[in-house]
């Protein structure tokens, strides 16, 4: 009797494998990416003639690793399905390679691919725009943040670009008219072919009628400026001008006072991540933070002083201690009495003899008293004052010659800029559009709707 057949899933895995190679081997052929190159170099950079060869007829091509074709005078792929690394297309004319699975990254930089989906999103941009025009989404009477400051970008254009056609109310009238007049020479279109009258006036209206409408919705207005909506240009908003023969491709930056200057010190701010990349020198010897070098300088000084106390005062320059100088006090005091006892001796000691003998004996008292005195010496331990006033005394030095002295230091002038005041002396200085404005360094003010916004062209 024949055992049964036991499926277990280590089987039905072998089996699916053994099926998927045996379709591999049908359905695909493997090549190393330069055996591709240099198969596509022999059928004259045709992907199509490649995929005709024999050995490749009819199969699949998968490519076994990176696939750079780059500035290469190609058009398409066709064939390839499979790429095993990379697939760099970038500089050529290949539009689609959606048939591709890629496993790692594709790099397609100013190629047909790149110029379709960039023509996509510029199509997608435009519908939007439109419908925000037939809303009248960015009207003075409907019109958002965002709206406003479209306006604003508007108004600067009408300022600085002379030779761009500005849609004006007039033309927004005019075109209503237009389009309602088309309507009607299309109704009448439409009788004069039932009744079959001559159509040739109708036609020559309707072209006319075309031709100026196109002529109005060609002029800039407000809904070509397209928001960069998560792209804005530091904290300012930014728009791209879509769709005007004029402008296209146009970007400009528009925001409150508050907004540019916040965008300014944003941009600098990263600058001074490496300052001396950015700025000269002399401009930033000129913004060191003071107060943070000689804290350096007084942090070393208050601490070598208090150690090597020899090197920085002689004996001359030491005080008694304040036991030493309580000491002395009592002695002067002590001195006091004795010299007052000594003038009342008279009234005291008619004898001459005892008078004499007394104040001797009071002024040998006294004299013991004031030796005591005359031979305390400073215990050689300077006192907090005197560490102080040679510290500061070495400080007067430090801030004369700042620089200097940081350079025998070995200090890095980078590490204690005052970046705060930098910052403002350049925006002080230099203004927002140099400092933002990497197009021509302008900048206007703008006002609409009673508020004020900085514009500017930035590419």
């Amino acid at each position: 009797m024949r055992k049964p057949l036991i499926i277990t899933e280590r089987y039905i895995n072998n089996l699916v494998s053994r099926v998927i190679k045996e379709q591999d081997e049908d359905e695909w052929v493997k090549v190393s990416p330069e055996q591709y190159l240099e198969t596509m170099k022999y059928a004259t950079y045709h992907a199509k003639g490649v995929s005709m060869m024999p050995g490749y007829r009819g199969k699949k091509i998968w490519i076994t690793g990176d696939l750079n074709v780059s500035s290469l005078p190609i058009s398409s792929l066709e064939g390839v399905y499979y790429v095993d690394g990379n697939l760099d297309i970038s500089r050529t004319k290949v539009s689609d390679i959606s048939h591709i699975q890629v496993k790692g990254r594709t790099s397609d930089y100013d190629s047909g691919v790149e110029k379709i989906r960039h023509q996509r999103i510029k199509q997608q941009k435009l519908a939007e725009a439109q419908e925000r025009r037939e809303n009248e989404e960015w009207s003075e009477e409907n019109g958002d943040d965002m709206g406003t400051r479209a306006r604003a970008v508007l108004e600067y254009i009408t300022n600085s670009n002379s030779r761009v056609d500005i849609r004006t109310e007039e033309d927004d009238i005019r075109l209503k008219e237009l389009e309602n007049q088309m309507e009607s020479l299309l109704e009448k279109e439409k009788q004069y072919d039932e009744e079959g009258k001559d159509l040739t006036d109708v036609y020559a209206d309707i072209e006319a009628t075309e031709e100026e409408i196109n002529e109005i919705n060609e002029k800039m207005d407000v809904y070509h400026l397209i928001p960069e909506e998560g792209y804005g240009f530091y904290r300012m908003s930014k728009f791209e001008v879509v769709g005007n023969d004029d402008l296209d491709g146009y970007e400009y930056a528009v925001g409150t006072d508050s907004e540019a200057d916040s965008s300014c010190r944003e941009y600098l701010d990263d600058q001074f991540d490496s300052p001396e990349n950015y700025f000269s020198e002399s401009f930033l010897e000129n913004h060191i933070n003071e107060d943070e070098v000689l804290d350096y300088f007084r942090d070393h000084y208050e601490s070598d002083v208090a150690d090597n106390p020899d090197v920085y005062f002689n004996e001359d320059d030491f005080e008694l201690s304040q036991k030493q100088e309580e000491e002395k006090t009592r002695l002067e005091q002590e001195i006091e009495e004795y010299e007052e006892r000594q003038e009342n001796l008279d009234s005291e000691i008619e004898e001459p003899d005892e008078y004499l003998r007394m104040y001797d004996q009071i002024q040998d008292h006294i004299d013991s008293l004031q030796e005591q005195i005359d031979d305390m010496e400073p215990d050689g331990e300077p006192s907090q004052e005197m560490i102080d006033n040679k510290v500061e005394e070495m400080l007067y030095d430090v801030r004369r010659n700042l620089i200097d002295y940081m350079k025998d230091w070995g200090m890095k002038i980078t590490e204690y800029i005052d970046k705060d005041d930098a910052i403002e002396d350049i925006i002080s200085s230099d203004g927002y559009g140099q400092i933002l404005n990497g197009y021509d360094g302008n900048y206007d003010e703008v006002t609409v709707d009673g508020e004020d916004f900085i514009v500017m062209r930035v590419n």
